[in-house]
């Protein structure tokens, strides 16, 4: 038995009728089924779907407001007002930059009536990435690839708190790498580090084969750190004329209470 005939056998009867009559049931409260069926785009592009929005309830339902759970989303379900089991299409579009891999972004639909619970709904895609940024664990060998552990994938933003004579402990690692399938002739190449603070110093390693490493650190570590809090952005410059520019944030806090115990830390 081949695999489409294995996948039909596991259909009910109802979608087997509707497949021989020609008629494919339309996907409800999400624009893919999941991973495998998720559209793909690139970075610099947004993905866009028109969601069919089912109201579950056996009365007529009034939609209060729609949120997502990224402030990137934009959204419009232009019909408020449900009727039973009815349908509407909800139109999405979420900005794609600085990401890479499949993504998962949740829509709820709150009803005015607090008895009915909210409706959800699942917008999902493949991002192709022009340039992947990620944050380097301590023990990750940089030429070995991109961290295993998502969460050190797609980072943009570090933070660090350090006693103002530990700063050797501010240091970041940045791995930043090209797409060969649209990286310029030669490769991604760095082709500067704009940064117009004090406190911190940055240096790019290029690594071969459109990988380049980024180590961030304190501009002295021998000096005594000055106290309090600062937040910084860094423009990386490159050669990707798709993403000619990324954005760094590094917030520091440096303070001498840093690793003490709360109860020892005198009233302000």
């Amino acid at each position: 038995m081949t695999a489409t005939m294995s996948a039909m056998a596991r259909l009910p009867i109802a979608a087997l009728l509707l497949l021989a009559l020609g008629v494919l049931p339309a996907m409800e409260n999400a624009n893919a089924a999941g991973e495998a069926d998720a559209p793909t785009v690139f970075e610099d592009q947004p993905i866009q779907a028109d969601i069919t929005v089912r109201n579950p309830n056996d009365f007529a339902v009034r939609v209060e407001r729609v949120e997502a759970n990224c402030t990137c989303t934009r959204l419009e379900l232009p019909e408020k007002f449900l009727l039973p089991k009815a349908t509407t299409v909800l139109h999405a579009a979420v900005n794609s930059a600085n990401r890479s891999g499949y993504q998962q972004m949740g829509v709820s639909i709150f009803l005015t009536d607090p008895d009915c619970e909210l409706i959800s709904v699942a917008l999902r895609w493949h991002v192709a990435p022009l340039i992947t940024v990620d944050a380097l664990p301590l023990d990750h060998d940089p030429r070995s690839g991109r961290p295993p552990d998502r969460a050190f994938l797609d980072v943009y933003r570090f933070t660090t708190q350090v006693r103002p004579d530990e700063l050797s402990r501010m240091r970041k690692r940045v791995l930043v790498r090209g797409n060969p399938a649209t990286d310029p002739p030669g490769g991604l190449r760095i082709l500067g580090i704009e940064y117009p603070g004090t406190r911190w110093k940055f240096t790019s390693e290029d690594l071969g084969g459109g990988a380049w490493l980024i180590r961030a650190g304190a501009k002295d570590e021998a000096a005594e750190g000055t106290l309090g809090s600062t937040d910084e952005r860094v423009v990386v410059r490159t050669n990707q004329p798709r993403k000619p520019t990324f954005t760094l944030e590094f917030a520091a806090r440096i303070s001498r209470d840093i690793g003490r115990d709360p109860a020892e830390i005198p009233d302000p």
